[in-house]
């Protein structure tokens, strides 16, 4: 449902608009332009097979940001879906990145982030960061 006075594809090219910013900052490892995009309750969510869901709150993201190093990635598919003042984007993402926090942080993934609208701007206030299935293979 659009806000008041904003059709929805204005929303959600916002939102597409503020993704692309953010991960650009992401990629240049630049937390003043970081910082910018996110909300103070902000999180990063990743889940990890047998342990429980890693959380990396605002000040913890931004402290390890200059030492993320992303080589390269791609983002092959973005899906945008806005309800009011909160949007969800879910990015099919590769990245080539060196290992961060003893885990090897290449390969597939799918993004989900939590986008809040405050102050006349979007905000991203919680991302999900899960590995993409494998593609089933054919049986002949």
């Amino acid at each position: 449902m659009p806000r008041q006075g904003e059709n929805l594809d204005t929303q959600e090219q916002a939102v597409r608009d503020a993704e692309q910013g953010w991960n650009a900052a992401i990629l240049r490892r630049d937390v003043a332009a970081a910082r910018e995009f996110m909300a103070p309750e902000y999180q990063l969510l990743v889940g990890i097979e047998g342990r429980n869901l890693a959380r990396y709150p605002l000040a913890l993201w931004l402290a390890a940001l200059p030492n993320y190093v992303i080589h390269s990635h791609t983002t092959h598919d973005m899906n945008i879906s806005v309800w009011g003042d909160v949007a969800v984007a879910t990015l099919a993402h590769w990245q080539d990145a060196e290992a961060w926090d003893g885990r090897d942080i290449s390969g597939n993934f799918m993004l989900t982030d939590v986008w809040v609208f405050r102050d006349g701007r979007w905000l991203v206030a919680e991302r999900h960061s899960s590995r993409l299935e494998e593609m089933p293979s054919s049986k002949a």
